[in-house]
């Protein structure tokens, strides 16, 4: 089809996607409904395996299992450290299942695993056990980032 003034007109589909102020094309502003539900999925599957690990981790603690007894005794600071890291573990971990408190609930997760790698390498001196605290702090701090009041408030705007 051709306008007399503007030559050919372009497409529907190039209309739709161009600037009209430039006449260039626009950048889309929606990701692909397939990345939205790939990015969603993985973000609940982390969340999966961050409230599982938590909840076995704070409740062998709070529980009082030996190992645990005996790790926090070579820590030295006494065993309400023991309480108090289950019951932040625990706490976070039913956290990362509450919508409106998913983010600070991460945050607490990450806290906690910053103080356990740092003890694990230079009071404890476990490397292994600091790599899986190290890691259980990445993926932590992953979902805070994921979970982040902000990107919600994009995602929601974004379906609107």
């Amino acid at each position: 089809m051709r306008n007399p003034d503007f030559g050919y007109v372009p497409h529907a589909a190039v209309l739709a996607t161009t600037d009209p102020g430039t006449n260039r094309a626009a950048a889309p502003s929606n990701p692909p409904m397939s990345f939205r539900i790939l990015s969603s999925a993985l973000t609940w599957l982390l969340t999966i395996f961050l409230v599982l690990a938590f909840l076995a981790a704070g409740g062998v603690k709070v529980a009082s299992q030996p190992g645990m007894v005996a790790e926090f005794a070579q820590i030295g600071a006494g065993q309400w450290l023991r309480y108090v890291t289950g019951i932040l573990e625990v706490s976070g971990a039913i956290g990362l299942l509450i919508p409106k408190i998913r983010f600070w609930a991460a945050l607490q997760i990450s806290a906690v695993m910053a103080g356990a790698t740092f003890t694990n390498i230079w009071i404890l001196h476990l490397p292994a056990l600091a790599r899986l605290t190290a890691f259980l702090l990445a993926a932590s701090l992953t979902l805070a980032w994921l979970r982040h009041p902000q990107a919600a408030m994009k995602t929601q705007a974004t379906h609107t």
